[in-house]
């Protein structure tokens, strides 16, 4: 296949897992290593990362030396827990896979700064776990990667294989039915669909393995200062919004209490970062709102109750604000374009 370039800067434990693939395979990737100057040891730390163009270079190699289509799929779940450090042990100490994995959404730029995650409950016993490109740029190689390696740190989290029901892919990089035939989950590929995960409730909320209270608060204050400046406190709300969103009582002033501040202090702070909680809210509402608009078991009325509105008439007006329709026209145009993208 053919890698293209991205300049985006991505966690040296990319480099890592592929030298771990190299490893697992018999080949020793110590000539890859000096051929382009890799420093393992610098790549190891925690908050290690590499330019886009250097990781490109590295993969393309790898998988010229293991004559491996998708590399990135199968170095990503080679990988064993511990390879993405900070990222890894904020999921494996929360006390069940579902908390785990929404704590690492808070973090998801360490892992990539181009990246993100959507999460929330579909209403019909399933938790979907949606990725976010926030440049627009992401290539479907990068995205099989991630989800791969989230795939792996999920069933490693709680010794289930099946804990993730499927993968779903709008793009992939290679011959669908030949990534199918080495995913270790099922995999959807529908162009109008979502990059992501999909998991079954029971196993949301099923423990982890290695849980462990003091070792995630420890882990979550770390994260939290790796975090790129004028993003911690943004990210900070955002994802207190997403957790507390259906409550009506959603306000500044709740959202300043929860992260230890006044409501005064925390709007200052925010408007220095160029933004406000209004804002910020508008935010994870429409995101939150693409997603439950395409599970028809809710009504609208419990759409406008999940993103936390007092009043449907208040979730109709937000709809036509982001969308330019309301939830009733947005859902049957998304079934129209659906049954249209259908052979």
């Amino acid at each position: 296949m053919s890698y293209k370039v991205t300049s985006r800067p991505v966690s040296g434990s990319a480099i890592i897992s592929g030298l771990l693939y190299l490893e697992s395979l018999g080949i020793d990737p110590a000539p890859v290593e000096r051929e382009l100057d890799l420093d393992r040891e610098a790549l190891e730390h925690p908050l290690a990362m590499i330019e886009g163009e250097d990781a490109l270079v590295f993969t393309r190699r790898v998988s010229e030396l293991t004559s491996e289509p998708y590399v990135h799929v199968k170095a990503g779940m080679a990988a064993p827990l511990g390879t993405y450090y900070l990222l890894d042990y904020l999921i494996i100490s929360a006390p069940t896979l579902g908390k785990g994995i929404s704590r690492l959404g808070r973090f998801a730029s360490l892992m990539h700064k181009g990246i993100g995650f959507d999460i929330g409950a579909t209403g019909d016993g399933k938790i979907l776990m949606q990725y976010v490109d926030k440049t627009g740029l992401m290539l479907p190689y990068e995205r099989e990667f991630v989800l791969c390696s989230m795939v792996q740190r999920a069933q490693a989290t709680t010794g289930i294989d099946s804990c993730v029901s499927a993968l779903h892919l709008m793009e992939t990089s290679h011959d669908p039915e030949l990534l199918a035939s080495i995913m270790p989950v099922p995999l959807v590929c529908e162009p109008s669909g979502f990059d992501g995960l999909v998991f079954d409730e029971e196993h949301w909320h099923a423990p982890s393995l290695h849980a462990d209270l003091s070792l995630g608060m420890l882990i979550e204050r770390m994260a939290i200062n790796a975090m790129p400046t004028g993003m911690k406190l943004t990210e900070q709300v955002k994802a207190m919004i997403h957790e507390n969103l259906s409550q009506m009582s959603l306000g500044v002033e709740l959202a300043a209490k929860e992260i230890g501040m006044s409501a005064r202090s925390l709007q200052r702070h925010l408007r220095e970062d160029g933004t406000s909680y209004t804002e910020l809210l508008e935010q994870v509402r429409q995101s939150v709102a693409r997603r439950l608009i395409y599970n028809h078991d809710l009504s609208v009325a419990d759409i406008s109750e999940e993103l936390g509105f007092q009043e449907q008439s208040s979730a109709t007006r937000a709809f036509k604000r982001w969308f330019g329709t309301t939830p009733r026209q947005l859902r049957k145009q998304l079934l129209r374009r659906s049954d249209d993208d259908k052979p």
